[in-house]
This record gives C-alpha cells, sequence and structure tokens, in this order.
C-alpha cells in the first residue's frame, strides 16, 4: 500500500512540475505558447499525412496506373514534407522567442519577490545563498520550457497514434492500452 501511495505522491509532483512550467511558459506569451502547440500538432500530424500519401502512390500504381492520380499524390506527398521542414524551421524561432520570454517573465517574478521581501531576509546567508543560485538557474527555466513543449508533443503523438491504433482495429488498441498503461505508471 505504501509503495502505491509512492507512486501516486510521484505522479501528482511530476503533474505539479509540468504545470508549473506550462504556467511559466504560458504567462510568459500566451500567443507564443499556443503558437508553438499548434505547430507540434501540425508536425505530428505530418507523418501521417506522408504515409497516407505514399500509400496511395502506390495503390494508384497497383490498381489503376493512372498518372494523374499518381501526380496528384505525389505532389502532395512532396508538399508534405516541404511542409514538414517549414513547420520544423518555425518551431525553432517559436521556440527561441518563448524561451526569451518566459526567462523575461520568471526575472520579473524574482524581481517583484526580491522587492517584496523585508530587508532582514538578505542577512541571512542561507536565505541569500538561495536567491543567488535561484537568479544564475536560467538554464533550469529554460529546460522548463523545452521540456514543457516536448511533454506537449509527446501527449499529442500519444493521442494521434491511439487513435489511429483504434481505426486500425480497436482490439489492437485496447491490447496496446493495457500494456502502455502500466509503463508510464511506473516510470
Amino acid at each position: 500500500m505504501s509503495k502505491l501511495i509512492n507512486i501516486m505522491n510521484k505522479i501528482i509532483m511530476v503533474a505539479d512540475n509540468i504545470f508549473f512550467g506550462l504556467r511559466l511558459t504560458f504567462l510568459g506569451s500566451p500567443l507564443l505558447t499556443i503558437a508553438a502547440g499548434i505547430n507540434y500538432l501540425l508536425q505530428r500530424l505530418m507523418p501521417i499525412l506522408e504515409a497516407f500519401a505514399l500509400k496511395e502512390i502506390i495503390n494508384s500504381i497497383i490498381n489503376s496506373g493512372s498518372y494523374d492520380r499518381i501526380l496528384t499524390w505525389t505532389g502532395v506527398f512532396m508538399i508534405s514534407i516541404i511542409l514538414s521542414k517549414l513547420l520544423e524551421n518555425i518551431f525553432f524561432l517559436t521556440y527561441t522567442a518563448l524561451e526569451r520570454k518566459t526567462n523575461h517573465n520568471f526575472e520579473n517574478k524574482l524581481i517583484e519577490k526580491i522587492v517584496s521581501c523585508d530587508l532582514s531576509f538578505f542577512d541571512s546567508s542561507k536565505d541569500n545563498d538561495i536567491l543567488n543560485i535561484v537568479q544564475q538557474n536560467n538554464y533550469v527555466i529554460n529546460n522548463i520550457v523545452w521540456r514543457s513543449l516536448w511533454i506537449l508533443s509527446n501527449c499529442i503523438s500519444l493521442i494521434t497514434t491511439f487513435g489511429i491504433l483504434v481505426m486500425l482495429d480497436p482490439i489492437i488498441a485496447f491490447i496496446t492500452a493495457l500494456c502502455v498503461v502500466p509503463e508510464i505508471i511506473y516510470y
């Protein structure tokens, strides 16, 4: 029973950290956060479009042999690859701007907290050390932004993959969910 409580506490702690990162990122720039989320969604959907276009090209070659249909799906395939690369470049631009905005938001919140502190707070060397560590941890803040977007991306990937599995065979999707969920909880 205590092991289950320990696992639940870990899950709650991870969820709190994820929501803190997402909240910090969103408060830094809501528009950029939404744009990054949409970009991630589109990036995860592009391989599905590419696979569908390849399937249609192969079906067209095998079944009908119509050059118009083959050329149409080949064009769709090439456009989806170009769009995928474009979305990747847009993501890096969005991420850089979002990282800057999040750092700025964090620094502003830190300044507000420091200004609201009593002067006696700075007399203690322990409190002063903590303050210096927080000020020097921009890497951690950047890591929060990246990991928050990474978690959002993986959630989107998981949902789209599960959707594809359900469309292919609901029984396989159910069995996969039964196998994956305990692994995610244990991790």
